[in-house]
């Protein structure tokens, strides 16, 4: 259109404008004014109604009114203005109705339309006053849609929201709750009486009680309990709210939901009986292997007591009997090692392994551990070579444990290994660490079989060898290092020998052990004064500590083989020490412990238990109950002289 043109078009549309029905009034709206003639010409349209379409009010003029309408729309548009013309009826004029526009970049508009329609120098007219309602379409639109999304993860993830009016007589929730408790899924409103009734009658009392906390106090309530439908089923909730209250403070309304969560405490129930499966298993493991450590070590323990007198000489053994006794110390203690061994393994798989971690001297522990393994390396004369003769090194470590990982790395170096060769020790200190190397010139290992060094129960090729083990040491000392917060490794070529090494956290320097007093004079026990109660019920155990005690000096050793019979001993004469089984029948040792001290007082002996079980928490117990020691079956003599230090 000319601009000559134009402007006639717009002082014609103003024209038109003040022939429209209440001209004074539309000329002061904010909403868009758009006029058209009865073949669908734009006579005039406001600022307004232009910026809604995202056009300039002069392209409008003159244009079809088509220009702003969807396809679909615009083809019934005509038709509905020509049937008004000839008819008088209309759909569209006299109401106001919801439309679509659209815009120049083709977005939809989403209005409200009212047209009128008029008579202009005797041509039919129409006058359309619209209203943006794009922003509050796209906006219940996205309600729409969160709604819609909320359903479906409520109804996916079983919650439900829900509401209750303090004071009221019903609740309201949304439609996933109602099939919770057996409600129809449209039933969205019910009395508190009827849900009260459908909640498990053992856990209404919960449910009301955290409501009303909820009220008074105002924290959150949360209760779970059941819902009983009406054919008996039962399914568990969740409900947690919050109150609403108004601004003086007061309660206004309960907001909060409820969860389905029969699946969880299914599952939680299946948790639950595989835990206790698993405990009674491993129960029954410990109770075997509790069981079976006692039937192994009480005959080892007659055996090595014994082995052991008759080495020493106090069985008055000729030679030839004493190198006997020298086997039989040997292959029993090579055995006791195995049970060791095994029940230590149980105790990691447990979780039953105790460690006491305290700063450990290491020169002495290597000291130790090289005096243990001298006798096996001297019959294959090897010669240990100890470098770690550093008095101010120092690891944080469980002493026995430590000792025990060294007699395993110095054991393993002299068995495997050639006769005359050489096992070296070394020590080295850095970055917060100790590293203790053990070094050896055997065979070394084969590549393809240095995968399985740690693997329990793998010998690596010796089992066709004389070389006595189990394939348990190896595993059992990466046990251990590792519970002691430390790390082993090794290397190893064929023909090149190999190195093992494990790595301890060194001791702060304001925490190093102090060094040991000299060893006091060993007493002697000659006066036949001194009065010691053995509860036992093996004769045969009692016999072999007899000795034992017999070979140490002069005592009186009375013999109690049952805890009734305990009593009856402290009765005649209170002992000056106690040796005491714990593995009694009927009442047990740590029992007898407890009877004693209540005979007794403040002047109960010194008590030590003596048990073939020999998993920790039974030391634990012994201590804890005020025992002196605790010795394990079978004992060495040099034990039995330990206690007897507590003599008086």
């Amino acid at each position: 259109m000319k601009k000559n043109e134009q402007t006639g078009a717009e002082e014609d549309g103003r024209d038109i404008l003040a022939a429209a029905p209440g001209a004074a009034m539309l000329a002061s709206l904010v909403d868009g004014v758009i006029i058209i003639d009865s073949g669908g010409v734009i006579r005039y349209a406001n600022a307004a109604a232009a910026r809604m379409f995202g056009r300039d009010p002069a392209e409008l003029f003159g244009a079809s009114v088509e220009l702003l309408m969807p396809a679909a729309t615009a083809s019934r548009h005509q038709g509905y203005v020509e049937t008004y013309l000839r008819t008088g009826e209309g759909r569209i004029v006299g109401r106001g109705r919801a439309v679509e526009g659209i815009g120049r970049d083709g977005r939809p508009v989403h209005i409200h339309l009212a047209v009128a329609a008029f008579e202009y120098r005797g041509a039919r007219h129409f006058i359309g006053i619209t209203h943006d309602r794009t922003a509050e379409t796209l906006a219940a639109q996205e309600l729409h849609e969160n709604l819609d999304r909320l359903r479906r993860c409520q109804h996916h993830g079983g919650i439900g929201s829900w509401a209750w009016t303090v004071g009221s007589g019903d609740v309201y929730w949304s439609e996933t709750i109602g099939p919770m408790f057996g409600f129809p899924p449209g039933e969205r409103q019910v009395p508190v009486r009827a849900l009260m009734a459908r909640i498990h009658p053992e856990d209404r009392g919960a449910v009301l009680a955290a409501t009303d906390s909820c009220v008074r106090s105002g924290r959150p309530c949360r209760a779970e309990h059941r819902a009983v439908q009406p054919d008996g089923t039962i399914r568990w909730l969740m409900m947690e709210g919050d109150c609403e209250r108004d601004a003086a403070g007061h309660a206004r309304r309960l907001l909060g939901v409820v969860r389905d969560i029969t699946t969880a405490k299914a599952m939680e129930r299946d948790l639950i009986a595989a835990r206790d499966a698993a405990e009674r298993a491993s129960r029954a493991q410990s109770e075997f292997i509790s069981s079976m450590s006692h039937e192994i070590r009480t005959p080892l323990n007659a055996i090595l007591g014994y082995a052991e007198l008759l080495q020493s000489g106090g069985g008055h053994a000729d030679g030839k009997a004493a190198a006997y006794a020298r086997s039989i110390l040997d292959a029993g203690r090579h055995l006791l090692t195995l049970v060791n061994d095994v029940l230590d393994l149980a105790a990691i798989e447990s979780g039953r392994l105790a460690l006491s971690i305290e700063p450990v001297a290491l020169a002495p522990a290597v000291g130790k551990a090289v005096e243990l393994v001298a006798l096996m390396a001297a019959r294959k004369s090897i010669a240990i070579v100890d470098r770690s003769a550093d008095e101010s090194v120092a690891v944080m470590a469980d002493a026995g444990r430590l000792r025990q990982v060294l007699v395993n790395l110095l054991s393993n170096a002299v068995k495997y290994n050639f006769d005359q060769g050489r096992v070296t020790i070394t020590v080295a200190v850095g970055n917060g660490d100790v590293r203790i190397d053990v070094a050896d010139t055997g065979p070394g290992i084969a590549l393809e079989r240095q995968a399985d060094v740690f693997r329990r129960f793998a010998r690596l090729g010796a089992e066709r060898s004389s070389i006595e083990g189990a394939g348990i040491g190896l595993a059992l000392t990466r046990h251990l290092v590792e519970a002691m917060d430390g790390a082993i490794d090794f290397v190893s070529a064929p023909g090149q020998g190999s190195r093992f090494w494990i790595t301890l956290p060194a001791a702060p320097t304001d925490r190093r052990p102090v060094p040991a007093s000299s060893p006091a004079a060993e007493p002697g026990y000659h006066d036949g004064a001194h009065r010691i109660l053995v509860v036992e019920d093996n004769p045969m155990n009692f016999e072999i500590l007899s000795e034992v005690l017999k070979a140490l000096g002069d005592f009186r050793i009375d013999w109690a083989r049952h805890s009734d019979e305990v009593q009856a001993h402290v009765a005649v004469a209170r002992p000056d020490l106690v040796f005491l089984d714990i593995n009694l029948p009927g009442e047990d040792g740590f029992a007898v412990a407890r009877r004693l001290r209540g005979l007794l007082g403040t002047s109960c002996p010194p008590l030590f238990g003596l048990s073939a079980n020999a998993f920790d928490d039974a030391h634990q117990r012994a201590a804890a109950l005020g025992f002196t020691g605790y010795i394990a079956k079978p004992f060495r003599i040099d034990q039995i002289r330990a206690a007897l230090d507590h003599l008086s």
